[in-house]
């Protein structure tokens, strides 16, 4: 079962076939560039495509045509966020896109499609985060990309769960920006400021951080691993 996912103008899509033909060609509303997009694009991303194929693990749009099936049927004319098939051929980074029905979800129809279109990667692998923190009893954890779109969401999940978290980040305007979010300004490590390390150690060991995702490597990774006794997740 497929679905169509797109915002407007629609016409026949030069190269689906049977049994999901005719579907319409339309717009893409929004497709978000994460790391793993360019991790995918170097050829370092665990999954590889066969080429030519089209970057993009996810975004948002509006079902203009269902490919068959109930699911499909129900989300007919819905704003949706979505993701593809990790080895489908078909990304998102186009101006159409197919993708499964199971695989959208639908959005209230005055949310902001922009921000909708990060609603899969990021929360999932902050998730992910959370549930690692939750299987090793820590207390609190340490994360080296706490001003990108995924550190404000493992944020805001932190402080739902009282989990204490120390964000690392490289420049003054970001402490600023998630502090303003919500974080604790003594559990904000700025590493463009003297005796951030002697800090990171010291708040590690106060809120009992004994797990660290880490985003940047070199430096500031084996600081982290010196810091504190952790059971080191990248």
């Amino acid at each position: 079962v497929v679905v169509v996912v797109a915002v407007d103008q629609t016409r026949p899509c030069p190269f689906c076939k049977p049994p999901f033909a005719p579907i319409p060609f339309a717009k893409v509303a929004f497709s978000p560039v994460n790391p793993s997009d360019l991790s995918f694009l170097l050829g370092n991303y665990g999954v590889k495509k066969e080429l030519p194929c089209v970057p993009g693990f996810e975004g948002s749009g509006v079902v203009v045509q269902s490919g068959g099936g109930l699911l499909a049927w129900r989300l007919k004319g819905a704003p949706v966020a979505f993701y593809t098939d990790a080895a489908h051929q078909t990304g998102t980074w186009a101006e159409y896109v197919v993708v499964r029905a199971d695989r959208c979800i639908k959005l209230d129809a005055s949310w902001d499609l922009e921000k909708c279109s990060m609603s899969v990667v990021n929360p999932i692998t902050a998730q992910c985060f959370m549930e690692i923190i939750a299987a090793k009893r820590s207390k609190g954890a340490i994360h080296t990309a706490a001003a990108s779109a995924l550190g404000k969401v493992f944020l805001t999940m932190c402080a739902t769960a009282n989990v204490e978290l120390i964000n690392v980040v490289r420049r003054s305007e970001q402490v600023d920006q998630i502090v303003k979010l919500g974080a604790k300004p003594e559990n904000c490590i700025n590493t463009s400021q003297e005796g951030w390390e002697a800090k990171l150690a010291e708040r590690a060991e106060a809120v009992g951080a004994h797990v660290a995702f880490d985003a940047v490597g070199g430096q500031v990774c084996e600081t982290i691993r010196r810091s504190a006794s952790l059971m080191f997740r990248t």
